[in-house]
This record gives C-alpha cells, sequence and structure tokens, in this order.
C-alpha cells in the first residue's frame, strides 16, 4: 500500500479534494477535484518534502542538529515563541531539561546529521537503541518524547508532513512510586499551635506557612511562589490560584500550568496560620506582596525553599520525598478517606485531564469550598484518632 494511503485521510469539501496526515490537526486543501489527482498530489509530497520555488526547501533539507539548534533556549525556541503569541507559557526547568535532552544527547549522534526530509522511523529506533546504551530507558523516553515535539513543530509549521516519532511507543521503565505524607508524618512536620516549635523546625515562620500551603491546598511549588494577598480570600475560604513561576529564580512569572486559572481550598487550620502570620511574621501583607517574600519584597525562589523543606524534614525525622509529595499528598489523602469528590478535587488541583473554565465560575467557588471543609475535616477527624488510639 502506498505511503499516501497509510497516512492519509481524505474528504471532500465542495469541488476539490482535502487531505490530513495522522501528525496534522487540520484539513489542506489540494486543489485537486478528482481523488485519484489528490492521492497523487500529496504521494508527491510526502516522498519528497521539498519543491522548487516552495517555502519548505529551507527547511526539510536542514539536518536535525541545525534544524533544532535553538529549540527549548528559553528565549530563543520558536516554539516557545508560538506558546507565548498564543497567550500560553512553559516552566523554564522543563525546558532547561529537555535543552540538555538535545545538546547532551541528540546532538552527538549521527542522527543529528541527517536532513530533516530523509528522517524515518528506522532511524528514530536506532537513536533509542544507541541511547539505552548510554542511559536509563526512562531518560531515553524523555529523551525521544523531546524529538517528538521538534518534529510536531516542524510538522506543525508545515516544513514537515510526517513525523517520524509518532506511533512509536514508550520503553517499558520502572516506575517509582510517590509515597504520600502519612497524617502521622504531617504532625510532625506542622504544629499550628506551636509557633516557636514551628520556626525551630522550618527555621522561619513564613517558610513553615509556604509548606503548609502546598500540603493544604494542592498548589505546585511555583503558584506558592507566586501567591500573592490578593488572592487570598478569607472571607470565601478560597485562595485564587492565577499565576505561578516558570523559573527556579522567580522571575519569570505566568498563567498556572496549561494556562488556566483555578480556585484552591482555605481550610480553617491554614487560614488561622495565615492570619497569624499575616499579622505577626510576615515582612509585608499588601493586597500586591507576595505572601513569601523577603524583606526587599522579592518572592523565595525554587532552591532556597527546597533547600528549607530539606533541612525541616530532617529536623522532624520525616523522609523528604521532593515538593510534589505535598501536593500529591493532598489529593491521596482527601481521596483514600473519601472526603473529597474526585471531581472536586480535579478542579481545586488544576488536573491537566480535567476541563476547567477559564473564569471563575459558582461550580468552581462552591468546589473549593467544598475541599476547604474536607480538608478541615481530614485534620480534626485523625487528630481524634491519634487522641483515641
Amino acid at each position: 500500500m502506498s505511503k499516501s494511503k497509510q497516512e492519509v485521510t481524505y474528504k471532500k469539501r465542495g469541488k476539490y479534494y482535502y487531505y490530513k496526515t495522522k501528525t496534522m490537526t487540520n484539513f489542506k486543501t489540494t486543489e485537486k477535484t478528482t481523488k485519484s489527482e489528490a492521492e497523487a498530489f500529496v504521494l508527491s509530497l510526502l516522498s519528497d518534502q521539498s519543491k522548487p520555488n516552495n517555502h519548505l526547501t529551507d527547511f526539510s533539507t536542514l539536518t536535525f542538529k541545525k534544524y533544532a539548534k535553538d529549540f527549548f533556549d528559553y528565549k530563543k525556541c520558536p516554539r516557545l515563541n508560538r506558546l507565548r503569541a498564543e497567550g500560553k507559557e512553559r516552566v523554564k526547568r522543563s525546558c532547561d531539561n529537555a535543552r540538555a535532552n538535545l545538546v547532551n544527547y541528540v546532538f552527538k549522534t549521527q542522527f543529528a546529521t541527517m536532513k530533516m526530509k530523509d528522517i524515518r522511523k528506522a532511524d528514530v529506533l536506532l537513536l533509542r537503541q544507541d541511547l539505552l546504551k548510554k542511559t536509563t530507558p526512562r531518560r531515553v523516553n524523555d529523551i525521544i518524547g523531546t524529538v517528538k515535539t521538534v518534529f510536531n513543530e516542524a510538522v506543525y509549521n508545515e516544513h514537515l508532513f510526517y513525523n517520524p516519532v509518532s506511533n512509536i511507543s514508550k520503553l517499558k521503565e520502572e516506575h517509582k512510586t510517590v509515597k504520600p505524607f502519612t497524617f502521622e508524618e504531617l504532625t510532625k512536620m506542622f504544629d499550628i499551635d506551636d509557633e516557636e516549635k514551628m520556626i525551630a523546625i522550618w527555621g522561619t515562620y513564613a517558610d513553615f506557612v509556604f509548606s503548609f500551603i502546598e500540603c493544604n491546598t494542592g498548589m505546585r511549588n511555583g503558584e506558592v511562589r507566586a501567591l500573592k494577598w490578593k488572592c487570598v480570600d478569607f472571607e470565601n475560604n478560597v485562595i485564587y490560584v492565577d499565576s505561578a513561576f516558570k523559573d527556579q529564580e522567580s522571575k519569570i512569572i505566568g498563567p498556572p500550568k496549561n494556562g488556566k486559572s483555578r480556585i484552591a481550598p482555605l481550610c480553617s487550620q491554614l487560614k488561622t496560620v495565615l492570619i497569624i502570620y499575616k499579622e505577626k511574621y510576615a515582612f509585608h501583607s499588601d493586597p500586591e506582596d507576595f505572601v513569601c517574600c523577603h524583606k526587599n519584597r522579592t518572592p523565595f525562589n525554587y532552591k532556597r525553599n527546597i533547600r528549607h523543606q530539606k533541612s525541616a524534614l530532617e529536623n522532624a525525622s520525616v523522609e523528604y520525598r521532593g515538593t510534589h509529595t505535598f501536593r500529591h499528598s493532598f489529593s491521596t489523602n482527601l481521596s483514600s478517606e473519601r472526603l473529597a469528590s474526585s471531581e472536586d478535587l480535579r478542579t481545586t488541583s488544576g488536573w491537566a485531564d480535567e476541563r476547567i473554565k477559564e473564569r471563575y465560575t459558582h461550580i468552581e467557588l462552591s468546589a473549593a469550598q467544598h475541599v476547604s471543609q474536607a480538608q478541615e475535616q481530614f485534620w480534626t477527624m485523625n487528630e481524634k484518632k491519634t487522641e483515641t488510639a
């Protein structure tokens, strides 16, 4: 069977036939009136992705290394710049990791010297085989995923009509299960009734507050770093999550992951802590000030935050399992105790696979308030269990 019939779907709209490959988002016209002519036209494109006097020539004949030379560079990457123009922002740390995949692995292989139009699935599989000799299956999957993104962008811009990485399955890898914090571990880390103890464990009351927000809201680290007092709604017991830092230095700010704002819960325990912090310990508490910031009003950065968290958990005799464990524990504990519905948790946590409306709605506010009550119940219920044990 020809490549045209294998890779392409055809539709007739009015006078002309339109086509779409598996890696294309929209149908494009062939300007041909019969299906046989349309198939011949597309087969010609797929077999030779460059034509005389066509804008594809300059790109499809470039080597992979030359084509991808600026990809995932946070300032130069054509894909990132396109996404920014569309109102989307990517986390700088993930971009840096993808950039490292290209520079440290792919650019040093024979694959990088091949022309974009000549690369086929067999070449990608050979690259994957070579990479397995150098690193783990998990890292290889990440690297191949980075290569796939480059080709996706090439297809999106019509520099190519075929993505050789499409439909290539991931290698089997050993998944490390993140163990959530138990209630016993949480009580070792957090004691809202003893301010001096919290300062002794966390170094500062602000660092205690930072992690207590993560623990009780499911907010991501970059979202907590970008949280301002104007977004803490003490009246409705919710927190409006509309910003996140995209870099470790807390200098590049944008919308939360997936570009969607949401409402997070504010349980009574966290509310009490924030009120104490705002009145007694916070350096600045104006609406536009960051909740966790230094005397000069600059927000905490990622590395400082992680350093304090690791030290605090060591002081509390709790194993450090990554800052994301707070977010994971928040959802897992409420789900396992059946205190909050999965729908409410997805809405307030901002999971990528859940549709969240662009503007705040009564449904979102209600979901956050439900989770606020559930989180409060989690603390009180487990405290009673501990007392009666």
